[in-house]
């Protein structure tokens, strides 16, 4: 049970912290935010897209800040209404970068998913990418001929067995200086020089004045261990990804686990 102070952040990853494979919430998710925000400002950290990120935020009811698209893009959360999250910066790919993904669209190695600050854009339409846009709520934009100079993340999905090519290609982008984390087994996450869920829960931590030792991190995947390492306190799970629960201050388990 995470138990913070009145002047600690907490900010949570979404996918398999919060919402489960199908996007729904987790049973209590709820009710476990807004006891947290009566003590703590809560913040959401995540590689979606601030449209989706937005709404979950709007549903839960206590978040004060988004941290979206891999923390390319960061916002406060405005709760009247239908009133849009105030953005307070937003990292995009410099020229060079968006030369490189056009390269990687047009190799056809993977399918490549891009979105702007808001959107999603899906680059070929198949079966699969139609299925896991509707699964996910997503809207499936497809066949992008340009890629767009306004692009905050992109997706790259290998195949189940090509783990190998995968790796290389997170290397050459990496030798590159671009940043890239593997999210799932086949997925791998490209962003902005410098964008990243640390960024921008460090970049929360220095707006709203709290010290690294005051914030609480919670994460379950690979592309969350930076994250968790810049918060004073970390959760993680027993069926969290080995690497990331190495880097946990605490691994939470099931009752009668442990």
């Amino acid at each position: 049970m995470i138990e913070p102070t009145r002047s600690s952040l907490v900010a949570f990853d979404v996918d398999g912290t919060l919402v489960d494979r199908r996007g729904r919430l987790y049973e209590g998710a709820v009710e476990l935010m807004g006891a947290i925000a009566d003590r703590s400002v809560v913040a959401l950290c995540s590689a979606r897209p601030m449209g989706s990120l937005w709404s979950l935020g709007i549903s839960l009811r206590s978040v004060a800040f988004l941290c979206a698209s891999q923390g390319a893009v960061l916002a406060r959360l405005n709760h009247h209404l239908d009133s849009r999250p105030v953005i307070l910066y937003q990292a995009t790919f410099s020229k060079s970068e968006l030369t490189l993904l056009a390269e990687l669209n047009s190799s056809r190695i993977c399918e490549l998913w891009m979105h702007d600050q808001f959107n999603w854009f899906i680059d070929r339409e198949t079966a699969a990418t139609r299925h896991e846009a509707l699964v996910l709520g997503l809207p499936p934009q497809l066949n992008i001929g340009v890629i767009p100079s306004n692009v905050v993340k992109a997706v790259a999905i290998f195949g189940p067995l090509q783990g190998a090519r995968l790796e290389r290609v997170a290397s050459e982008l990496r030798r590159a200086g671009i940043s890239c984390a593997k999210s799932h087994a086949n997925y791998l996450e490209i962003s902005p020089r410098r964008a990243s869920k640390s960024k921008g829960l460090v970049e929360i931590q220095e707006l709203i004045g709290f010290r690294h030792a005051h914030s609480i991190a919670v994460g379950d995947s690979e592309n969350d261990i930076e994250f968790l390492r810049s918060a004073g306190t970390s959760y993680s799970f027993h069926d969290a990804h080995p690497e990331t629960k190495k880097v946990a201050s605490i691994v939470l388990t099931p009752p009668g686990i442990g």
